[in-house]
């Protein structure tokens, strides 16, 4: 009886152990899982914010239109509207002009860029030496703001981009560079070809495209 007690003693200790060992794990899935909801609900606001954005650019297009330079107008509208709408992180928002030769001289195309890249703080998965989920997210729209036989073309379009940080106090960092639409991000450059008549070698769109999308 003895021997019998012994052995059933130390399969229920065997036992206790296996589930200890497959609860780790499984406690850590369980918390990351909890993190991903709040990642990806941050990440459901970054697109909201991103198509108010496109909006409000599109409401402000003969601000860019009239511009010396309309890069640095339509880059700064963005920021703005992400600094009302209290977004902290990292911006890049490319701008492009599509050069004459490309339109003729009686049309003006452009594209606008933006990437969002934040984090979202965890709290379970710190315990997995996680402290923190980067969250990224994307958008890129063309616009046509006239077409006439007469096209004021600015000295300067501000082609290129510009990196913002923004912090929880609403301080900006800036890093800036030029491109055009040959060395423009690929859906950029893409958005604002497509545009373009398909005499010059792109296709005729709408007036106003956009198009989102995330990592």
């Amino acid at each position: 009886m003895k021997c019998r007690t012994l052995r059933g003693r130390g399969a229920r200790a065997q036992l206790t152990t296996f589930f200890v060992v497959l609860l780790i794990p499984l406690s850590l899935l369980i918390a990351l899982a909890v993190d991903l909801g709040g990642a990806l609900a941050y990440r459901t606001w970054q697109g909201s914010l991103l198509e108010s954005t496109r909006q409000s650019c599109f409401g402000e297009a003969n601000a860019v239109k009239y511009a010396e330079n309309p890069g640095e107008e339509a880059r700064s509208e963005v920021l703005e509207m992400l600094k009302a709408n209290g977004y902290t992180g990292k911006a890049t928002v490319y701008y492009v002009e599509a050069p004459e030769d490309l339109c003729g001289a009686a049309d003006r195309y452009a594209g606008v860029y933006v990437i969002l890249e934040g984090t979202w703080p965890s709290t379970f998965a710190r315990f997995a030496g996680i402290d923190e989920l980067k969250v990224r997210s994307d958008a890129v729209w063309a616009l046509h703001p006239y077409s006439s036989t007469t096209v004021w073309r600015p000295a300067d379009t501000g082609n290129g981009w510009c990196e913002y940080t923004i912090d929880k106090d609403g301080n900006v960092s800036t890093k800036t560079g030029v491109c055009s639409i040959d060395d423009a991000p690929e859906s950029l450059s893409k958005a604002v070809r497509d545009m373009l008549p398909a005499s010059s070698g792109g296709t005729e769109g709408a007036d106003e495209s956009a198009s989102d999308g995330a990592e």
